[in-house]
């Protein structure tokens, strides 16, 4: 099959835009319905179970420190990694002394708050053929590469 056509109830589509909506909405389709009521928390229950010591809880709460991310990236193996531009596990260990001030900043930053620049963060989903002639978005795997590249990297 060509990557550029694709069929929807037996018409075949060329335009990358008739292409784009139906993979949009053949996704929407999968996905469930939202629950409005939210089921509530039962204390009697939790008081039951398991509960965390006061350290325990305290160790959840707090900051990422600098060894933990030096031991994260250490743990990559050279080859891994590899990020959408080519950069991999071997490029930040190599460059280590020219980015590791803003990657720890970002790092530590997206602990501490949560977020994280768009630009650095996103996620790319690339459709592999199951079978040889696909003639509905069921015969697709979607697979997903999330991505995550430090700010420091395009000032220097």
């Amino acid at each position: 099959m060509d990557c550029g056509t694709h069929f929807l109830q037996g018409h075949r589509l060329t335009k990358a835009k008739d292409i784009q909506e139906e993979i949009i909405g053949f996704y929407k389709s999968q996905m469930g319905s939202s629950n409005h009521i939210l089921p509530t928390v039962n204390l009697d229950n939790m008081k039951k179970g398991n509960t965390l010591t006061y350290d325990q809880g305290l160790a959840l709460i707090r900051g990422v420190t600098i060894e933990e991310i030096v031991n994260a990236l250490k743990s990559i193996a050279n080859h891994k990694a590899l990020g959408l531009d080519g950069y991999n596990a071997h490029f930040y260990k190599k460059t280590w002394h020219i980015i590791q001030h803003d990657l720890l900043a970002a790092v530590k930053e997206f602990f501490a708050t949560g977020k994280m620049y768009k630009l650095i963060n996103y996620t790319l989903i690339t459709l592999v053929l199951k079978t040889t002639n696909p003639n509905n978005m069921k015969k697709f795997w979607p697979i997903a590469c999330c991505y995550w590249r430090s700010p420091s990297l395009y000032s220097q």
